[in-house]
């Protein structure tokens, strides 16, 4: 059962990793044919999607049917954040395209320090919808890009450049104020010295997006991208991002107060706190071609990897997970009011179900052990470590073919 990545096509059971598999897929796409994961008896049945290559994507509302253990396992969107903004912020039709209510903008008008809701390209598409924020704008873009889970088959693969790569095939399967996110999402490509000019000349033509309109409003667009550093400016604070070293964003001092309410723990520590990264999100505009602003911008912790983490308290967890070569995903908030409520992390191969890992930080604010303290009661059988004691054994991987 490893990895569960068996497909029927056609009649005719074909592994992920065979040859045939695209050719096969193209097929489907042409004649809009279900292929079926046959990870669990009598398999589930999927689509076919298309990017720089053809792909298997999940039926809206059915990752949860797949085995945990298949690369096609979705949990219920009830174990994380997302269960809040499911069918109102994000709603997935049958294309296979997710329709997302945001609360920032994408243009503003001129005169104006922040953008008001008419400065938007178009209203939000799912109607009535509680709109999410840009750090749940994030998180969808991490989940949808797989991010958030980890299989042993990844060790010495999460690059920047698959880390780059994922998101923006993600960003195909998202569309928000009416426009497809792969048209509007900048994330740098990977930087070598070497290529500087042309790696520019291809930035620049990727932000031409950003100058001014006819009417006289300014666009942005969203940015993504792992932070290097932050410094004061004579005028501005300079966000300096890895792979774009010469070419900061721009942060007058209203964001950066906002910036800095909201993640200060973070920004105190992103240099202190080893094997881990800083991933930055930001809504941008641009006053010329070398001067990109911060109209809105938010910040999350991840491992070395590029998982997700709640806060550095996570980290020793992850990494002994990794080295036991186990299956895991992480929970992520969206717009939920804190971590706690939910698992730290989903076990995926420890039987037919995932299994809750809680970690109990005795250092956190009271409330917040509370919180996390109510989630252990709820999870029956779930695994917990309070971080003032020694780790538990992890529980054991279920022998393939014995969890069904």
């Amino acid at each position: 059962m490893e990895e569960q990545q068996t497909y029927l096509i056609a009649d005719r059971l074909i592994e992920r990793s065979d040859t045939a598999l695209q050719s096969a897929l193209a097929a489907c796409h042409r004649s809009a044919a279900r292929p079926r994961c046959m990870c669990v008896p009598g398999g589930v049945e999927m689509y076919v999607a298309r990017y720089h290559r053809f792909v298997v994507k999940c039926m809206p509302g059915t990752g949860a049917l797949h085995h945990p253990r298949c690369i096609a396992y979705e949990p219920e969107p009830d174990v994380s954040g997302a269960g809040a903004l499911v069918g109102t912020a994000m709603r997935e039709g049958p294309d296979g395209l997710v329709d997302v209510s945001v609360r920032f903008a994408l243009a503003r008008q001129p005169g104006r320090s922040r953008p008001s809701a008419a400065a938007s390209d178009r209203p939000d598409v799912v109607a009535g919808a509680q709109p999410m924020s840009l750090t749940a704008f994030l998180h969808l873009l991490m989940e949808r890009a797989a991010l958030q889970r980890w299989h042993p088959a990844m060790a010495g693969k999460r690059s920047y450049s698959l880390f780059q790569r994922y998101l923006l095939d993600a960003a195909c399967e998202i569309r928000m104020k009416g426009v497809l996110l792969r048209d509007l999402l900048f994330v740098p490509e990977p930087y070598y010295p070497e290529h500087k000019v042309a790696i520019a000349a291809r930035r620049n033509r990727r932000l031409s997006r950003l100058t001014v309109r006819e009417d006289g409003r300014i666009p942005m667009l969203p940015i993504i991208g792992e932070l290097k550093a932050i410094e004061q400016g004579a005028t501005n604070r300079l966000v300096w991002l890895k792979h774009m070293p010469d070419l900061p964003l721009l942060i007058g001092a209203q964001v950066w107060e906002r910036l800095a309410r909201k993640h200060r723990e973070l920004i105190d520590t992103m240099d202190a706190v080893a094997q881990t990264r800083v991933v930055l999100a930001a809504i941008v505009w641009a006053r010329s071609e070398r001067e990109l602003h911060v109209d809105t911008m938010t910040l999350m912790l991840t491992s070395k990897v590029w998982m997700p983490l709640a806060g550095s308290h996570e980290l020793g967890l992850h990494d002994a997970l990794v080295r036991a070569g186990r299956r895991f995903l992480k929970p992520l908030r969206y717009d939920a009011k804190s971590w706690g409520a939910f698992a730290n992390f989903l076990l995926l191969d420890a039987g037919p179900r995932p299994l809750p890992l809680h970690v109990l930080d005795p250092w956190a604010e009271l409330r917040d052990q509370q919180e996390k303290q109510a989630a252990i009661d709820k999870d029956e059988g779930c695994w917990r470590w309070r971080l003032d004691h020694a780790m538990p054994a992890l529980p054991p991987v279920a022998t393939i073919g014995d969890d069904n």
